[in-house]
C-alpha cells in the first residue's frame, strides 16, 4: 500500500470514527468498501472481516483492523482493462505503445506492488506476441485476463 493510499484509508477512517472512540461499525467497513466500488454480499464480507481477525459478530473495527483490511482489499484488486489502460497513460511522454520493464516497475511500484527484475522479465515474455521484451495494452491485457496470479 502506498504512502497516498494508507493517508486515504486513515482520512476515511477518521470520518467514520464519529465519536472518536478508536473503532468503527463492521457496516462502516461496508460503506468505506462501496466507497471502492466493491459490494460484498455477506459471505464475502464475513472473508474480509476474517482478514484483520475481526468476529463477524462483533460491531467494532479498530484502526489498524481496518487498515489491514484496506491493505489486501487494495492488493487484492482485480486490474480491469480500463485500469491497464490507466496505467499505460501514466507512464508518460516515452510511452510510444509498448510496455516494457522500467514501466512495468514504476506503475507496479505506484500501485504498491513490488515486483523482481526476474518477475517482470517473465511476465512481459509471457504477455508480449513478439520477442521484444515489451508488450501493447491489448497484449497485457489478454495475459491479465487469463494469468492465474498467486
Amino acid at each position: 500500500m502506498t504512502a497516498a493510499q494508507k493517508a486515504e484509508v486513515s482520512t476515511a477512517f477518521k470520518i467514520l470514527d464519529k465519536h472518536g472512540t478508536g473503532e468503527v461499525s463492521t457496516s462502516d467497513v461496508r460503506v468505506a468498501l462501496r466507497g471502492l466500488g466493491i459490494e460484498p454480499d455477506a459471505l464475502e464480507m464475513v472473508n474480509i472481516l476474517g482478514v484483520a481477525d475481526v468476529e463477524p459478530c462483533t460491531s467494532a473495527v479498530s484502526y489498524n483492523q481496518f487498515l489491514t483490511i484496506f491493505e489486501r482489499v487494495l492488493c487484492d484488486a482485480t486490474l480491469t482493462p480500463l485500469d491497464v489502460c490507466r496505467v499505460f497513460s501514466i507512464i508518460g511522454s516515452s510511452y510510444d505503445g509498448r510496455m516494457r520493464a522500467q514501466h512495468l516497475l514504476a506503475a507496479a511500484y505506484s500501485c504498491g506492488l513490488k515486483f523482481t527484475d526476474e518477475q517482470v522479465a517473465e511476465m512481459l515474455a509471457k504477455a508480449s506476441n513478439s520477442n521484444n521484451h515489451s508488450c501493447s495494452v491489448e497484449e497485457l491485457n489478454e495475459f491479465l485476463s487469463t494469468a492465474t496470479m498467486v
